[in-house]
């Protein structure tokens, strides 16, 4: 019997293969749990608590993170960022403040966005009373001036009061 003249070149393929088959098999019965896809992806929780203050007031800003390498902070924070923690944050100004946390896991990257936001009740209203109240500040401070150019300040009004 002739044997194929391929066998010789086939051989450590069957071989490579059969490795492959081996290693996989390992796994299997012994115990261990095969790695999935899912537990390469990182995953990002965020959060900020309470969600809207009014400027200068402070909240907590939280996070944690899964499966991830490494993670970078970007919006009203910035640089390498633990992966998991809590901050004090303050509302800087009369607008919204987002923070963004992107990790990422050995398959691609994840990130999630709050935002710390201004209290709708405390914008500026402009109300009857309050358009008076400079009007008459005006007019005193000229009553005062007139008082003190024409020598009258000071004195008791004709009446006696």
């Amino acid at each position: 019997m002739k044997e194929p003249k391929e066998t010789s070149k086939s051989l450590p393929l069957v071989v490579a293969c059969l490795s492959i088959l081996l290693l996989v098999l390992s796994g299997c019965g012994s115990g261990s749990t095969p790695t999935s896809i899912a537990s390469l992806h990182a995953t990002v929780n965020l959060s900020v608590s309470p969600a809207s203050v009014t400027p200068g007031q402070s909240a907590t800003l939280t996070w944690s993170s899964s499966n991830a390498t490494s993670c970078q902070g970007s919006g009203s924070w910035s640089g390498t960022i633990p992966g998991s923690g809590s901050m004090t944050v303050m509302l800087q100004g009369a607008t919204s403040q987002p923070y963004t946390l992107q990790c990422a896991g050995a398959i691609g990257t994840t990130s999630q966005t709050v935002t710390l936001s201004v209290s709708p009740g405390e914008a500026c209203t402009t109300t009857a009373a309050s358009r008076k109240g400079p009007i008459a500040t005006t007019r005193a401070i000229a009553a005062a001036r007139h008082a003190v150019a024409t020598g009258t300040a000071g004195r008791k009004p004709a009446g006696g009061r």
